[in-house]
């Protein structure tokens, strides 16, 4: 369902609506609204995009999608004809701007999506497959070209791994091993093989489109795929390398699959949108809604024009969720639900409005006649205030200076009585003094004497603690020679008694004939001293060797020494054939030790990036804890604070509650006394017209009576 992009069909009618609305005035809120209901078309999806194939946007060249929906005609892009401005929005930017405000949790995901969502998109939302449908709308300027270099960290290894944890934690979430029969492990993220990739892509692209089926050579597949969801660093990706995902090019693959793991995400949380609990408006800190005129700041209102907005919200994802899951262009329901609580709220807001409108005028008279009370009562609580602090501030210095007073006498009574002792301890000292003086004149010291005598031993100590030092140093020194010595003589003498036992080895290893026992008795000096036996042989000089054949003999060892010589010459030969091959057989190992060497290096490698990572995590946790904790120290003193403050404009509070309640009596003295003066004026003033109108009745009654008198005197 995330294949789809909502587009309005709404009638031309609304053409006239959208261009007279933008110049309505805020009074206008009720009638506006009013038109925007009857100028709504229930038929979102024109009947001929019903039966539109996902992926209907791609070139016409490129034969990717369901083949149940292949070669079915291609529907075209519609624009909204919301309004003939240039800024007029379309049904996208209604749904967006309504979610946008009312904070529903619909995170964006590609850009056939973009029409409903800008939360959080993942990098491929750069694309511009919907361009025209939200290039004149506004935040449509995220729209910008992806650049080709892939700015994230994909050979960083705690990257990797925190990919690797998401993506694990997604697939085994939702069942990836049970749907697609392949089991999965850690080791599947860390080495896997073609098959691995190849089903993990596979079944995450159908979590975005359900109906596709994968026909051709995945090297094909994978980079159309990529190249029709607009991933944003296709360029790092080449058609040789998909063959082999795994060894030095792995991260890029890891990388894409994490990719395309937040886009479903983010699918999945459109298609989980709950229409019911929306934000309410008042929790939002502004109101963004383009229906109305940006000079309405009353929250009131706002709040109602998210209402509204809320309800046609409401009724197009309910439009747009039942045509992806049908394909039906029916939406009446929705719309008689939709009509049905706007007339209801609009009922609502009227009563409301009438009841506010009768309270507004009942208030304004009072706020009339308590503000002119409110001004006199302002004046003389000011006036009262600054006689106050006055009379404080006269009264705090009187009691500072009478308290200071009062502390005076006993300040100055300590400070004689510190000073009489201290004089009686300096008596004491000096006495003191004089007889240690004495003692040691009578002893023959001085105290120069005594002071030279510290000085000359504190020198004897340094001289003493610098010759052991040097006595120490020569001693390690000799020790450390007669060690080098012994071991020499150690080894001299090892060396000795393996070169006589290989010389005894050699002697004992050579055999000889036994040479017969040659007496020779005629060999004496005269035969030595005769002259004339010179120059001859020595059978000749001694006549037992002729019997002997000595040269005979000598030849015959000869013989046997030549023989020997070559049968070691043979043994050493076989030797040397034996030592090669030995030779080989060490090389061989030593090879096989560097190869197990190698691999020790490569596990303690690891061995040491995991225990990084760990210190790594562990001082982040410690870090943490230490930020909490500073963070709850702070609230403490904070709290602490605030505590102190509150209590300050507690007693703060009393003491003006108490000053108002005296001055309230005194008003009221004040006042009872004015009202006892103005009765006495009242009555004395009442038995003055009292009193006049008696003599004013009398006098009256007087020339009555003589004008009676005269009247009967002119008739008699």
């Amino acid at each position: 369902m995330s294949e789809y992009h909502l587009e309005s069909s709404v009638p031309r009618k609304r053409q006239s609506f959208s261009t007279n609305f933008s110049q309505q005035q805020t009074g206008q809120y009720f009638n506006g609204t009013t038109n925007i209901l009857s100028a709504l078309d229930t038929n979102i999806p024109s009947a001929s995009s019903i039966k539109r194939k996902r992926l209907s946007l791609l070139p016409k060249n490129v034969n990717i999608g369901a083949p149940r929906l292949l070669n079915q005609p291609s529907a075209q892009k519609r624009q909204s004809s919301f309004g003939l401005s240039q800024h007029a929005p379309s049904v996208q930017d209604l749904v967006q701007r309504s979610l946008t405000r009312t904070g529903i949790p619909a995170p964006g995901s590609v850009n056939r999506r973009r029409s409903l969502a800008q939360h959080q998109l993942p990098p491929s939302s750069n694309g511009r497959l919907f361009e025209n449908s939200v290039v004149n709308t506004p935040g449509a300027n995220y729209m910008t070209p992806t650049q080709p270099r892939d700015p994230r960290p994909l050979r960083d290894r705690n990257f990797q791994l925190k990919m690797q944890q998401e993506l694990y934690a997604f697939l085994s979430t939702n069942k990836f091993d049970i749907e697609m029969k392949h089991p999965l492990t850690n080791k599947t993220l860390k080495n896997p093989t073609q098959k691995d990739f190849v089903l993990m892509f596979q079944w995450l692209y159908k979590k975005i489109d359900p109906g596709y089926k994968f026909l051709r050579s995945i090297e094909q597949e994978v980079y159309s795929l990529l190249k029709f969801l607009e991933y944003p660093y296709l360029d790092t990706i080449n058609k040789s390398q998909i063959s082999a995902v795994g060894g030095s090019n792995w991260h890029i693959f890891l990388g894409m699959l994490y990719w395309m793991r937040q886009l479903v995400g983010e699918s999945l949380d459109l298609d989980s949108v709950d229409l019911d609990n929306f934000q309410e408006a008042q929790n939002l800190p502004q109101n963004n809604s383009f229906l109305y005129d940006d000079s309405i700041n009353d929250s009131v209102v706002m709040k109602e024009q998210d209402l509204v907005d809320k309800l046609f919200t409401k009724y197009a994802l309910k439009s747009y969720k039942s045509y992806m899951s049908t394909g039906g262009s029916n939406f009446d329901s929705y719309y008689k639900e939709m009509e049905k609580e706007y007339h209801g709220f609009l009922k609502e807001v009227t009563q409301r409005l009438h009841s506010i409108e009768e309270e507004n005028i009942e208030l304004n008279s009072k706020v009339e006649s308590l503000s002119t009370q409110e001004e006199k009562m302002r004046a003389n609580h000011e006036k009262s205030r600054l006689l106050e602090l006055d009379v404080s501030r006269y009264q705090a210095f009187i009691d500072a200076q009478m308290q200071k007073k009062l502390k005076w006498p006993t300040t100055i009574m300590k400070i004689e009585k510190d000073i009489e002792s201290i004089k009686e301890k300096l008596a004491k000292s000096e006495e003191a003094k004089s007889q240690i003086l004495s003692s040691l004149s009578s002893k023959n010291f001085t105290v120069q004497a005594i002071e030279m005598m510290h000085r000359e031993r504190a020198q004897l100590a340094k001289d003493i603690d610098s010759v052991v030092d040097k006595s120490n140093s020569v001693q390690k020194t000799v020790n450390e020679k007669f060690l080098s010595l012994r071991k020499a003589y150690e080894g001299l003498e090892k060396l000795i008694d393996s070169y006589n036992s290989y010389m005894y080895n050699l002697l004992h290893s050579i055999t000889f004939k036994e040479l017969p026992q040659i007496t020779i008795t005629g060999f004496t000096e005269e035969v030595i001293n005769d002259d004339s036996k010179l120059g001859r042989k020595p059978d000749e000089i001694i006549p037992q060797l002729k019997e002997l054949n000595i040269r005979t003999n000598l030849t015959v060892l000869k013989y046997d020494l030549v023989e020997a010589h070559r049968k070691n010459q043979d043994t050493l030969i076989k030797l040397h054939e034996q030592l090669d091959n030995q030779q080989q057989e060490l090389t061989a190992k030593e090879y096989a030790i560097h190869d197990l060497e190698s691999e020790l290096a490569s596990f303690q490698a690891i061995d040491k990036d995991t225990k990084e990572q760990l210190e790594y995590e562990l001082s982040t946790k410690d870090a943490e804890v230490e930020a909490d904790q500073s963070t709850i120290r702070n609230l403490q003193k904070r709290m602490l604070a605030d505590r102190k403050a509150v209590e300050a404009r507690h007693f703060k509070a009393k003491a003006e509650l108490d000053k108002f309640k005296s001055d309230l009596k005194y008003q009221y003295f004040s006042f009872f006394h004015r009202i006892g003066d103005c009765m006495n004026q009242t009555l004395n003033f009442k038995n003055d017209i009292t009193a006049s109108l008696e003599s004013m009745n009398t006098k009256i009654v007087n020339e009555y009576q003589e004008h009676i008198e005269l009247s009967k005197l002119k008739y008699v």
